[in-house]
């Protein structure tokens, strides 16, 4: 207990902007983190936002620096732009069927249709993925990153743990979520494996915007499954590709000749 409040402290007094939600109302963010039960619409900030240096093999050591240096722009452009068709061609099948099941056929196709679109893009990328096979979870992989995705509905991010697979995933994050929340007897190290899911929210009714997700995520779950080391929506993300490099400093300069040679006389 000493360790994990040690190693949660730094929040405290953070000052980030939480909406309180019906249920978590009077919790703190300290608790909530550690519960890890934060809702989709909270907003809770840069919290533990390390940024300026780099660990020892040169490494970025911020999750958002390794993300970008890992993850190739084309990759998540062609996630951005696939998964809202393969929403689309769900509901186009699912909105003929009988009202009575229409949300559940909606809710398996998206899962397969979607898969698709993912493995193609991941494929496209360059980001090998495994094969589509049954209810199995699409992974690619890009530098030091294994690549998910699921989906959710109606703010509610606990589904994402149902799944075994996902959970043994995100086992891999115990090196990169000291990086969000430092612990005094365990260092951060270099991340050599990491974990993230790209997740698409959907209203969770029919009634709205059924065919398309109404914002879809790039997200960093802990270790336990239980919360997100990072999470922003990804338009908002690719942001960060555009921030411009530092051009590096030229310390040379350029001398002339203090005397130049006459051609001899012929």
């Amino acid at each position: 207990m000493i360790a994990a409040r040690l190693r949660y402290s730094h929040v405290i007094g953070a000052g980030p902007k939480v909406a309180k939600s019906h249920f978590f109302h009077g919790f703190s963010l300290h608790t909530k983190l550690l519960l890890g039960r934060i809702p989709h619409d909270e907003t809770y900030g840069p919290i533990g936002t390390y940024s300026g240096f780099y660990m020892q093999d040169g490494t970025p050591s911020t999750i958002e620096a390794l993300l970008v240096q890992n993850l190739p722009k084309d990759l998540l452009m062609g996630i951005q732009e696939g998964l809202p068709i393969g929403a689309q061609r769900a509901h186009q099948i699912a909105v003929e069927m009988k009202e009575g099941h229409r949300a559940s056929v909606m809710g398996h196709l998206r899962h397969f249709q979607m898969n698709e679109v993912f493995h193609e893009a991941l494929e496209a990328a360059g980001a090998a993925p495994n094969a589509i096979r049954g209810n199995g979870v699409v992974i690619g992989r890009s530098g030091i990153f294994s690549i998910g995705r699921f989906n959710v509905s109606g703010g509610i991010w606990n589904n994402a743990k149902r799944s075994r697979t996902r959970r043994e995933m995100s086992e891999a994050n115990r090196v990169i979520e000291l990086l969000r929340f430092p612990d005094l007897f365990d260092p951060p190290q270099p991340v050599e494996h990491a974990v993230v899911f790209f997740v698409a929210c959907f209203s969770g009714s029919l009634k709205i915007q059924p065919e398309a997700p109404l914002q879809m995520d790039i997200a960093v779950p802990d270790s336990a499954m239980k919360g997100w080391i990072f999470r922003e929506p990804l338009p908002t993300f690719l942001l960060r590709y555009e921030v411009p490099v530092p051009a590096q400093e030229d310390g040379a300069v350029p001398k002339l000749k203090k005397k130049i040679e006459e051609w001899p006389n012929e």
